[in-house]
């Protein structure tokens, strides 16, 4: 017994099940034919995931992903990398193991195979569960590997792509509450009594979105721009609503053309760099009130003050417009000697 989940062994997956030995809401699969073989390091990892550093969404999953997608993870390896890689991120973000290496070995194998098991349609639920769960991990993996905000909505666009191609109704899956509004239902229950953020850092935020007004807008960009303004007016009325509104910012950026994404993301985008930057400052700011998205469980004590650097987006925002990222580069700590944000609200 661990966490409260007895330890169940369910037998042979996608081909037909025979009656359930164990528990009926565990699919039975079969182990690979030429199973890959992993190290009892890596057990350590997956024993971590486990226990420690599976994903905190889809909100109200916790007991999916311990019991039911690892209960199939030997079956896809692309499956079991990421959940490696995902363990070796958070321990290299919460403690002195020096695992950065092994996060972003484990990310590359689980991408590549990720993008092989996404070349043909999954056969089973197990499958259809195994390439969205990945989706969720490798998304949960660039916020504690913290390089690129571009590549974490890279990530979120490639979960509602995998969510958009029907297979939970096709399949079943063991997923919860994925349909419709299910989520924001869940949210809304976990956020109702949520303080409000400190009303002078508000104030700082409100100032450079009012700043930034003077820029020339349009497209995504002026789409977006409008969700951080209203986030931030919200900031100082309700915490759920200026949540409901963040995710507004998702739901935007997966659902735009693919060229214009790219466009959106490429470094040249002055306008959109600076965007990011907010969108980056922000998720500081509004850090006690996505912390409800865990539900009480422990995130560990992160050795950063930001989920994603800015030093990218520095070098590639020209010096005349770095004015704009002042607000953004103070939230985050990256100016010496000003206190960043977290320290601020947590201390």
């Amino acid at each position: 017994m661990r966490i409260k989940v007895p330890c169940v062994y369910p037998p042979p997956h996608c081909p037909k099940p025979s009656q359930p030995l164990y528990s009926p809401s565990l699919e039975t699969t079969s182990l690979q034919p030429t199973p890959t073989i992993f190290s009892a390091s890596d057990m350590r990892l997956f024993h971590h995931f486990i226990v420690n550093a599976y994903p905190h969404l889809p909100v109200g999953n916790d007991s999916v992903w311990v019991r039911e997608i690892a209960s199939f993870s030997h079956s896809y390896d692309f499956l079991m990398q990421a959940m490696l890689s995902l363990s070796a991120a958070n321990l290299t973000v919460t403690s002195t193991s020096p695992l950065y290496s092994s996060a972003l070995s484990y990310r590359g194998l689980a991408i590549s195979g990720l993008n092989t098991a996404l070349s043909t349609p999954p056969t089973c639920k197990a499958h259809a569960d195994a390439i969205l769960a990945t989706c969720w991990i490798l998304a949960a993996v660039t916020m504690y590997l913290g390089e690129s905000v571009e590549e974490f909505f890279t990530m979120m666009r490639g979960i509602s792509l995998v969510l958009s191609q029907g297979w939970a109704s096709r399949y079943g899956t063991s997923f919860l509450k994925l349909e419709g509004g299910s989520q924001t239902e869940v949210t809304v229950s976990r956020f109702r009594d949520v303080p409000l953020v400190p009303g002078h850092l508000v104030a700082e935020a409100r100032e450079a979105i009012e700043m930034m007004r003077a820029l020339e807008m349009k497209g995504v960009e002026e789409e977006v721009f409008k969700l951080q303004a209203e986030i931030v007016r919200l900031l100082s009325v309700s915490s759920l609503e200026a949540y409901l509104t963040y995710r507004k910012i998702h739901d935007v950026l997966s659902v735009i053309p693919h060229a214009e994404f790219q466009a959106f993301i490429d470094p040249s985008n002055t306008l959109a760099q600076i965007l990011l930057a907010h969108y980056v400052a922000l998720l500081v700011l509004m850090a006690p009130i996505k912390s409800r998205e865990w539900a009480g469980r422990s995130m560990g004590t992160v050795k950063r003050n930001t989920v994603f650097k800015l030093d990218s987006i520095w070098n590639n925002v020209p010096e005349d417009m770095r004015g704009y990222l002042y607000w953004p580069m103070k939230a985050t700590g990256s100016i010496p000697g000003i206190l960043p944000y977290l320290k601020v609200m947590y201390s």
